[in-house]
């Protein structure tokens, strides 16, 4: 688990849609839908696809994206959720370690700076 403004943590999961919008919605003023983005291969984030929306705070960046709120990095194979192995805690930990704070319009200019 990576929250805005704390050092990513280990947490469990379960592999079910409700329960990821709820625990991609904590502390938004709305629930909100979770969704994926690649972070590597069979590794992806999972994290509020309308989060600065609902009032979340801008996080860390996944490649060129700001994502705002707290985010799960997890393992997925055959399209169902797995848990890190300890290597890829220890690495992926390691990158996101570094705390940033971000305002709403780089967030949302981080998603649309393709268009």
């Amino acid at each position: 688990m990576v929250k805005p403004g704390e050092k990513p943590c280990v947490v469990a999961l379960v592999d079910n849609g409700d329960y990821l919008n709820a625990m991609v919605s904590v502390g938004a003023t709305l629930m909100c839908s979770a969704a994926v983005l690649p972070i590597e291969k069979n590794v992806v984030a999972i994290y509020a696809w309308d989060g600065v929306m609902a009032g979340l705070k801008g996080n860390r960046k996944v490649g060129k994206r700001i994502i705002a709120g707290t985010f799960y990095v997890v393992r997925v194979v055959d399209g169902q959720l797995r848990s890190l192995t300890e290597d890829e805690i220890s690495r992926l930990s390691y990158r996101f370690r570094t705390i940033r704070e971000y305002g709403d319009t780089e967030v949302m200019d981080s998603w649309f700076d393709d268009l």
